[in-house]
């Protein structure tokens, strides 16, 4: 069988600006230098704010202040909170496409879905595994 590999390249925005909270509220201010994907949609280089809405569901405003997305996410909790807030993006076919937020010092992050990634491999290193938040896991064989 032949293994189908794609590299993955995975960029890092530290957030410009933090205001959070465990309860609901701004969760950071970012200028990302490139155009991005989050969810269904695509957004031009620019200042972001991300604001959670509820646990689950984040909304981004532009630098106007005008809401202009809301993205359904997975909580994901780290029993090592980050020491500097960032967004994480992936490139996936060919697009950069925002896959994780987390803040400083808080336990939980925000993951979120990333359409066509199945197809690409996202992460797989050239040993057949991945890294999967904190930990590593390895595919199982056919």
């Amino acid at each position: 069988m032949k293994r189908h590999t794609s590299s993955v390249l995975t960029v890092l925005v530290i957030i410009v600006g933090y205001v959070g909270t465990a309860t609901a509220g701004t969760l950071a201010k970012a200028n990302v230098p490139f155009e991005f994907t989050a969810g269904e949609r695509t957004y031009s280089a620019g200042t972001y704010t991300l604001v959670e809405m509820k646990d689950d569901l984040l909304a981004l405003y532009d630098d106007r202040g005008q809401n202009v997305g809301m993205m359904l996410t997975i909580v994901e909790r780290n029993f090592e909170p980050p020491t500097e807030s960032k967004m994480k993006f992936e490139v996936v076919n060919g697009r950069h496409v925002l896959t994780e937020v987390w803040t400083a010092g808080q336990p939980t992050g925000y993951i979120f879905a990333v359409k066509g990634a199945m197809a690409t491999t996202p992460g797989l290193s050239p040993s057949g595994s991945y890294q999967d938040g904190n930990r590593m896991r390895t595919p199982h064989a056919n």
